[in-house]
């Protein structure tokens, strides 16, 4: 039950007798979801309001377009994709600090991570997948905004739309295990080992770092983790 000040309450009153019904219904849903202004409102992220339950792309730009005439909203793959993110992120949140998780969005492994429980470890992986993909369709500081906010219990002022944004870095760390992906890691060493089978490569970290952006230094991590899988394999069908 929001709360009778709540100025989201009073406007879809308002747009409510205009015949806006669809207007109304989304305000309803923001103040129901904490929301107390439609300054919060446009300060917020398409990706977290979208994610409120009954708050679809067709009331969100009801709702957009009170104060964001010329809005659009994302593709149908971007909301697909982003949603996938923003549940990975609702579930390691359970597990992780936000700094841990905005590191994973940056490219970078927590500290210790190697020695987390199953769940932990798995729950960075899922993150670390669904990153990979959201950034096919929004940069880096938009899926930074998103996890903060989830990490917030409502909006609040450091996160209005005039607030900086932090940047992708141009490099990934060196310790960048979570840059990309397993299965995305066990394609780089594929193809950087067919590279080197047929004489491509004159420097290993120009190699790295033209194609994949990592260093040498990450690259020869992912061999090693693709390397140990792979005497684990043949240690099994030896039946060692």
């Amino acid at each position: 039950m929001w709360a009778k000040d709540n100025m989201l309450y009073d406007l879809a009153e308002a747009v409510a007798i205009a015949d806006e019904l669809s207007t109304a219904a989304a305000l309803r849903k923001l103040a129901q979801a904490g929301y107390g202004s439609l300054d919060e409102v446009d300060s917020a992220s398409d990706w977290i309001l979208l994610s409120i339950p009954g708050l679809g792309v067709g009331r969100l730009r009801a709702v957009r377009r009170l104060a964001r005439p010329d809005w659009q909203p994302p593709s149908p793959q971007a909301i697909k994709v982003v949603d996938r993110f923003l549940s990975a992120a609702r579930l390691a949140l359970r597990l992780w600090p936000v700094e841990a998780l905005l590191a994973v969005v940056q490219g970078s492994s927590p500290s210790g991570a190697a020695d987390k429980p199953a769940d932990e470890r798995l729950a960075l992986e899922l993150l670390s997948e669904a990153t990979y993909s959201a950034l096919c369709h929004c940069s880096t500081g938009k899926l930074i905004e998103a996890l903060r906010q989830l990490g917030q219990d409502r909006p609040v002022d450091a996160w209005r739309s005039d607030a900086p944004v932090e940047q992708e870095p141009a490099i990934r760390p060196e310790t960048d295990h979570f840059a990309y992906p397993q299965r995305k890691r066990q394609q780089i060493v594929e193809h950087y080992r067919d590279a080197r089978s047929k004489g491509q490569i004159v420097n290993k970290d120009r190699w790295a770092q033209t194609n994949y952006r990592i260093t040498s230094k990450t690259l020869l991590s992912y061999e090693r983790e693709f390397q140990d899988q792979r005497q684990i394999v043949l240690a099994v069908s030896d039946g060692r």
